[in-house]
């Protein structure tokens, strides 16, 4: 029996990636997510990653996001669109209110895979921040309610950077 994303379901998420910025920094993220998905394909969630610079004299910083969505299937098809707004906060520097949108689907291979392509927009009114970043993802389902996800993100916008991470996903 495949696993998909279904109706009325509580989801968590959590992970660790490293992105590579503009060939020059290197961060370390860790991320956590909780969203719930309704009956009739609305979500809501929201979102917390706390990124580690590898030089000191960037400052750490703690993101998190509130997220309002839509889902639905089609064949093995699972489209999504979501609408985010943020904060960035950054050791002894102004906060940064920002918004993100991401469209993308997943696409269910057999049973037990799957991949997840999608495309986010980001930009903010505090500072030059705008970007284009595009992600593509293999999962594989380990149970109905656990999957396990790597995914790749490249960015291009007011910086470039490449992201790899790695992501657990429960299901309730």
């Amino acid at each position: 029996m495949a696993v998909t994303s279904v109706a009325g379901t509580t989801s968590i998420t959590t992970g660790i990636a490293k992105e590579e910025i503009n060939n020059t920094l290197s961060v370390d993220l860790v991320q956590f997510g909780l969203s719930y998905r309704f009956d009739n394909g609305w979500l809501l969630g929201t979102s917390a990653q706390k990124g580690y610079p590898n030089m000191s004299v960037v400052p750490k910083e703690m993101r998190y996001e509130a997220t309002l969505g839509y889902s639905t299937n089609v064949d093995n098809f699972f489209p999504y669109a979501t609408v985010s707004i943020g904060l960035r906060e950054r050791d002894n520097l102004p906060n940064i209110n920002y918004y993100a949108i991401n469209l993308g689907t997943k696409y269910l291979v057999n049973e037990n895979f799957y991949t997840d392509m999608s495309y986010r927009f980001r930009d903010t009114n505090d500072i030059k921040w705008q970007t284009h970043t595009y992600f593509v993802g293999v999962g594989y389902n380990v149970t109905r309610s656990v999957s396990i996800q790597g995914q790749y993100g490249k960015t291009f916008g007011d910086f470039k950077s490449d992201q790899f991470g790695i992501v657990l996903i429960n299901r309730f």
